[in-house]
């Protein structure tokens, strides 16, 4: 089922005001970026199915779902990420910098109690918990892979 946004609820808020944010699917206008990042979640995907022995709570689904992260929570999806071997370069990282370029760019995300864009200062000021969950939520909403993994 598409969805076109979700509310984030922050658990440690940033201030009074942020404590709740909106993020929205990514447009056609965020194609660079979107691209970016789909490749580098394919490819990470496929490398820590490779170098991971089978476990049923860290597998990527093979079902027949428009979105393979259907039925992985949100922080399994990031754990997979910093799971992923980087024997040529630091893939978290890197992943973590572009992903940050799409949230902070034009209509992805706005906080919710006055529907303006968050500022780069803000988002930069969230926890660690929270950012991992935004971004596990964030793939599970709107991350498609072109091909089953």
């Amino acid at each position: 089922m598409y969805k076109d946004f979700f509310e984030f609820k922050l658990t440690q808020p940033i201030n009074q005001e942020i404590k709740e944010l909106v993020l929205y699917a990514p447009r056609n206008i965020h194609r660079p970026l979107m691209g970016k990042l789909d490749s580098m979640l394919m490819n990470g995907m496929m490398r820590f199915q490779q170098s991971q022995v089978v476990d049923s709570s860290t597998t990527v689904s093979t079902s027949e779902s428009d979105n393979p992260f259907e039925d992985v929570e949100p922080l399994q999806i990031v754990a997979m990420l910093k799971a992923v071997p980087s024997d040529t370069y630091d893939f978290f990282p890197i992943f973590c910098e572009v992903f940050r370029d799409l949230i902070l760019s034009d209509e992805i995300c706005k906080v919710k109690s006055d529907n303006a864009k968050i500022a780069p200062g803000y988002f930069d000021k969230m926890s660690y918990q929270d950012a991992d969950r935004l971004m596990g939520e964030y793939i599970k909403n709107f991350f498609t892979l072109s091909v089953s993994l």
